[in-house]
């Protein structure tokens, strides 16, 4: 199962990042242009990442017999956005509705979504983030606390795309103007 994910995954990353290199001369100097493309890919690699996540859980909560195995799956697929806090708050309903059936299917249900996080947050999203938006997750860390305490739940809603778009604000503005300038010098 996640076999196949990963192998889908490695050719969609091939190709968003063939496409970064090719569409960095086309889309031109403009600065909302790169941030559009930016935000572009960073939704397309979330989706896949969403999709990926929500297979898993929704497989193995299926296979363990729990109850409403492909509703989890879409809350699990759909936390995937808010980077950190999403999957822990995703994690609740599933055991709590496996605990309601037995101890034994909670402990099943914990172990799938420990596989099904593990498996995104170690192979599918760096993965996915290396090859289109180029962002560590630390920044990704930090836009989460800085905007959640700036702007609250809406902060932490946002923060990885605002924090995209940070990133490439501050490549076109440092690296690619003032250093290219400098070289130039």
């Amino acid at each position: 199962m996640s076999g196949a994910c990963a192998s889908g995954q490695f050719r969609i990353a091939a190709y968003l990042h063939a496409e970064n290199h090719s569409a960095a001369g086309e889309t031109g100097t403009g600065s909302s242009q790169q941030k559009r493309f930016a935000l572009r890919k960073w939704l397309l690699a979330m989706t896949l990442d969403m999709l990926c996540v929500g297979i898993m859980v929704g497989g193995g909560l299926w296979l363990a017999g729990a109850p409403f195995p492909f509703p989890l799956a879409v809350l699990s697929g759909v936390s995937v956005f808010v980077p950190y806090v999403g999957p822990i708050l995703a994690i609740l309903p599933g055991l709590l509705l496996a605990l309601s059936v037995s101890p034994h299917l909670a402990l099943l249900a914990a172990i799938v979504y420990t596989i099904a996080w593990q498996f995104e947050s170690n192979v599918t999203l760096p993965l996915l983030q290396a090859k289109t938006v180029h962002m560590p997750p630390v920044v990704s860390l930090l836009a989460i606390v800085a905007f959640g305490l700036l702007f609250g739940i809406w902060g932490v809603l946002l923060a990885t795309p605002l924090a995209v778009v940070t990133m490439t604000i501050v490549r076109m503005a440092y690296v690619e103007d003032f250093l290219e300038k400098k070289a130039r010098d």
